[in-house]
């Protein structure tokens, strides 16, 4: 039952209107959207990303706690734990430490989005959420992407949440799908 309303001056507008979901361990949910049709609202929402601009009612319950309910401490604890360089060996980065001394605009788009899913990983998540993680990059790369996607979902007991607009990609790799459409869960 989330909402999610943007006070702007004397007015609100609602993004997100009364979306019910869930992911169990091991599982992987798509989030099937156009722009703007509040997919990525949606989580920023449940992981308190947004600002006080933003009302957000509904609950959204992990392990136990109500995010909707917890402090900012609470949830930047949830959100981040310490990395380490094991990790681009096993996102298959070949030699990390020369990796390691470059700058991004130095590393491909593949590249890039294998060493963002590796950081993720690192900290051993619960719940990974991605967000559009195919996008803008080529159709080589994207697939090399979804397989890494699909080996973290068979190697690891980590619920996913995949959002993005390209039903192939998300097809590929969610064992369930919602689809929204205006801050609206249209389909399921």
């Amino acid at each position: 039952g989330l909402n999610v309303e943007l006070k702007i001056r004397n007015k609100q507008k609602k993004l997100v209107e009364n979306v019910s979901f869930e992911v169990e361990p091991g599982q992987c949910l798509g989030i099937l959207g156009e722009s703007g049709s509040g997919k990525s609202m949606t989580v920023k929402a449940i992981l308190g990303l947004l600002d006080r601009q933003f009302r957000i009612e509904g609950q959204a319950w992990f392990e136990g706690k109500d995010l909707c309910r917890a402090g900012r401490d609470e949830l930047r604890r949830l959100r981040g734990r310490e990395i380490s360089l094991e990790v681009l060996e096993e996102m298959r980065i070949h030699n990390p430490e020369e990796v390691l001394g470059q700058y991004p605009h130095q590393l491909s788009g593949g590249m890039l989005q294998r060493i963002m899913i590796g950081l993720a990983l690192a900290m051993k998540p619960a719940l990974l959420v991605a967000d559009e993680p195919t996008t803008a990059i080529d159709a080589i790369t994207q697939a090399e992407i979804l397989k890494e996607f699909q080996r973290i979902k068979e190697e690891s007991h980590t619920a996913m949440i995949f959002i993005s607009h390209d039903l192939g990609a998300v097809s590929k790799i969610a064992d369930e799908i919602v689809v929204m459409n205006g801050g609206k869960l249209v389909e399921q």
